[in-house]
C-alpha cells in the first residue's frame, strides 16, 4: 500500500497549540481522505472524498502500525517507546 499526502497547505498564523494545514491524503494513487487541522490544539481531521471505496482510517492506522516506523518524537523501536 502507497499513502502518500498532496495539496499539503500550512498556516501558520492560525496555528496556536498545533500546526493548521490542510491537505490530500492518496492512498495507491487516488484521492482517499481530506485531512486538516484548524491549529487550537485538539485532533486532525479526516473525511473521506466522495466516491473513495479504499481501506478506511481504522484499516489504514493499523497498517501503518504494522508497517512504518513512527517520524517526529517518538522512538522508531517499538520496544522503546
Amino acid at each position: 500500500m502507497k499513502i502518500h499526502l498532496e495539496k499539503l497547505k500550512l498556516s501558520p498564523a492560525l496555528s496556536e497549540e498545533t500546526t493548521a494545514y490542510s491537505a490530500v491524503i492518496h492512498v495507491d494513487g487516488k484521492q482517499a481522505f481530506h485531512a486538516s487541522n484548524h491549529g487550537h490544539g485538539a485532533a486532525d481531521n479526516f473525511h473521506p472524498v466522495q466516491g473513495y471505496e479504499g481501506p478506511d482510517l481504522k484499516t489504514l492506522d493499523r497498517w501503518l502500525a504494522a508497517t512504518e516506523a513512527p517520524s517526529g518524537p517518538l522512538e522508531a523501536d517499538p520496544a522503546d517507546r
